[in-house]
């Protein structure tokens, strides 16, 4: 029998076919595509059964690169924000959602507190400045009115009433080692009915809360508004006393608390029963066009 070895150690012959038909017949059964991840948009070449997200053929893969190219390219161009007011730089950020046709919007007040000048900022790269209307410190709330009118406002559940265990969605700015300039999605689910034992003014919700989230609205399955997150548990205070390490943990004010801190302040807010789940991509645009970046000036 002929050798189907040559010299360098490549393969001839029959046995060359037959590992070409073999190999051709393991690329068919788990080709590669391209796996496109709406929440982040963005397009990852993987094999079939590692997509994660929904299989697009290559001209579809090419246009969402090119659009996040453009994306790319114009925050780019934006470059350095402006300064709201002369001789302050930007100290940190959070995030808020408009809640009226007119600019007006929610944030937390330890977003805005200290604070010289503030920014208002929309996904789509409109800048304008901020200014505070009033505050509640005692639940972390913050009135602001834009220079703009939104694109959207926010709807929220009512009656509020929580579930244990039901869907809930952060959309905000999350500090992930530098401050985003694009919104985020995070997913997230009721965890506790309060705050603290006995506290129904606040409710728990597990998902990756981070700074950045601080100001931004926890919707539910539908888009509407259950409440506004303003922190993260202290793990090490938890674990000094408890000696356990709570995993992702955020603390939200609860609806109630927030009507009537708009209420004071004459603030006519939308509301709606809970209506038809949206899927999280979904979500996530309708939401884009209430969500604000909310920048803290010093």
């Amino acid at each position: 029998m002929a050798s189907a070895m040559a010299s360098g150690g490549r393969i001839f012959g029959p046995l060359a076919l037959a590992l070409a038909v073999s190999h051709g017949a393991a690329e068919a059964k788990d080709p590669v595509v391209y796996c496109l991840d709406k929440d982040r948009d963005q397009v990852s070449r993987v094999k079939a059964q590692d997509c994660r997200g929904e299989i697009i053929d290559k001209a579809r893969a090419d246009e969402i690169k090119a659009a996040r190219v453009r994306r790319i390219q114009g925050i780019m161009r934006r470059g350095k924000p402006k300064p709201p007011a002369a001789g302050t730089k930007l100290a940190s950020i959070g995030t808020g959602f408009f809640v009226t046709a007119d600019g007006r919007l929610l944030t937390n007040n330890h977003v805005i507190d200290g604070c010289k000048a503030l920014s208002v900022e929309t996904p789509s790269g409109r800048r304008v400045k901020g200014h505070l209307l009033d505050r509640n410190v005692a639940f972390d709330l913050a009135l602001v009115r834009a220079e703009m009118r939104p694109d959207a406002i926010i709807t929220f559940r009512d009656p509020p009433a929580l579930v244990l265990g039901e869907r809930a969605d952060l959309v905000g700015y999350p500090t992930q080692g530098i401050a985003p300039i694009l919104p985020f999605h995070t997913e997230a689910e009721l965890l506790a009915e309060h705050g603290r034992p006995g506290d129904r003014n606040r409710f728990q919700i597990k998902g990756d809360v981070r700074g950045g989230n601080s100001g931004g609205p926890v919707l539910d399955g539908s888009g509407y508004a259950i409440g506004v997150i303003f922190a993260q548990l202290n793990s090490v205070a938890i674990y000094k006393h408890t000696g356990k390490v709570p995993d992702d943990i955020g603390i939200a004010v609860a609806n109630p608390v927030v009507f009537e801190f708009l209420r004071r302040n004459d603030v006519a807010y939308r509301v709606a029963d809970s209506g038809p789940a949206l899927d999280r991509p979904k979500m996530f645009k309708k939401a884009r066009d209430f969500i604000v970046r909310v920048g803290c000036w010093r």
